[in-house]
C-alpha cells in the first residue's frame, strides 16, 4: 500500500520546537502526517559505530524540546555499523531502560523487545509527558 492510499504523508528535517541549546528552533528528522496535515508521529535517526551512550542520550533528550504536541508514537531509528549487532542490541536495551529522558517521566521505564532478527531489533517502551508516549526503537544492522 502506498502512503497516499493510507492517507498519510511524510516530511523530513522539520524545524519545530527548540534546539538543544534553547537558542534557536530545533530540527526533528521526520514527521508523519495525516492527510489533513495533522502531525501524528515524529522520528529521530542517527548512526552507530559502537554503543555511543552520549549520542543516545543526546538524541532522546531532544525529543521533548522538538515536540510541543506530545505526539505518540515516537520512532527512534539507529543505523548500526558494528561487528557484534546482537550484543549491541542487548547493551542498547539495557542503557535506554536505565536512563531518564529530559521532559519525560519514567512511567514504565522498561524497554520490551518486540522483534529481533540478524538485521534488526525493535523495542517498545512507554514514557510519560502529559500523557503516555510510546517510543519504538528500531536498530538496523547495516553490515
Amino acid at each position: 500500500m502506498r502512503m497516499s492510499e493510507a492517507r498519510i504523508g511524510f516530511g523530513d528535517q522539520k524545524r519545530m520546537g527548540r534546539s538543544a541549546s534553547g537558542q534557536s528552533i530545533g530540527e526533528i528528522d521526520g514527521v508523519i502526517k495525516h492527510s489533513d496535515n495533522t502531525r501524528i508521529a515524529i522520528f529521530e535517526a542517527f548512526r552507530f559505530f559502537s554503543l555511543e551512550k552520549r549520542t543516545i542520550s543526546g538524541h532522546l533528550d531532544k525529543i521533548s524540546s522538538y515536540d510541543n504536541e506530545e505526539l505518540s508514537p515516537v520512532f527512534i531509528i539507529v543505523y548500526c555499523d558494528i561487528d557484534d549487532f546482537t550484543q549491541l542490541t542487548k547493551d542498547y536495551k539495557k542503557y535506554v531502560s536505565d536512563i531518564s529522558y529530559a521532559g519525560f517521566t519514567d512511567k514504565k521505564k522498561r524497554v520490551e523487545t518486540v522483534e529481533i532478527t540478524d538485521q534488526l531489533w525493535l523495542g517498545k517502551e512507554v514514557r510519560y509527558r502529559v500523557k503516555d508516549i510510546v517510543f519504538y526503537h528500531l536498530l538496523l544492522n547495516m553490515r
